[in-house]
């Protein structure tokens, strides 16, 4: 991933570009050197790192910082870096389940979240804009939202567990001007302008500049009074 090695010829991705920002495809994260290492010191980054993640430091971006703190070899410390999302965490033992989770509807418009571990994250965030309209995170053993837009995803981490993701079900989309990106993943989608009697009548738009995608497991519906302007992006597919 040498990003910082003069030696390496200008407008080239290298792995760990790629890795991270390639679209469908790679992952989250990746480790790599960014220059050249050194024999006698690079060893000490990864006993380290190792020793980071294992006394509970597992987030990668604690541990690759903290894995250079050590060093007296300033030049080596800049050799190694991490591409992506800091926050991520690594397992450390075999993962367990949190198979107690309840999520439930809460009024007209809310969302209660119970039944989970005690010290779990809880992440919701709208799914048409990628959590813009509404996104929070807390670490508790349950929440309570309310003025949540639908549809929304549940997504609750804890250190060990298997991630919990809770994907919308059964999606209606009318009267909506959809002018951020967006992905939606969910079992069935109807989207025009009058496609159920429970929401307001009108088009849904995709606005110019707007890049959404629709992955079902089952059908989608693109009613009348469905529009894709010119110079927006728009995908459908079925699993």
């Amino acid at each position: 991933m040498p990003f910082d090695n003069y030696n390496t010829a200008a407008g080239y991705r290298n792995m760990g570009a790629s890795f991270t920002v390639a679209r469908k495809s790679g992952g989250n994260a990746y480790l790599g050197n960014t220059r050249d290492g050194l024999i006698e010191w690079s060893y000490l980054l990864n006993e380290h790192f190792g020793k980071w993640v294992t006394n509970g430091y597992n987030n990668l971006g604690v541990a690759e910082a903290n894995s250079k703190e050590p060093s007296d070899e300033f030049f080596c410390s800049l050799s190694h870096n991490l591409a992506g999302d800091p926050e991520t965490p690594m397992w450390t033992a075999i993962p367990k389940v949190n198979s107690s989770v309840v999520v439930a509807p809460y009024g007209s418009n809310g969302v209660s979240i119970y039944g989970v571990v005690t010290g779990s994250k809880i992440c919701v965030m709208s799914a048409l804009d990628n959590g813009k309209s509404f996104f929070d995170t807390i670490t508790t053993g349950g929440v309570t939202y309310v003025n949540v837009p639908k549809p929304y995803y549940v997504t609750i981490t804890k250190n060990n567990y298997i991630p919990y993701l809770k994907n919308p079900t059964t999606v209606y989309i009318q009267d909506t001007v959809l002018r951020n990106d967006g992905y939606l993943n969910c079992q069935t989608v109807s989207a025009g302008f009058n496609v159920t009697s429970t929401m307001p009548t009108g088009n849904v738009v995709v606005q110019s500049g707007a890049s959404v995608t629709f992955e079902t497991t089952g059908d989608i519906l693109l009613d009348k009074g469905f529009e894709v302007q010119l110079g927006a992006g728009f995908e459908a597919k079925t699993k």
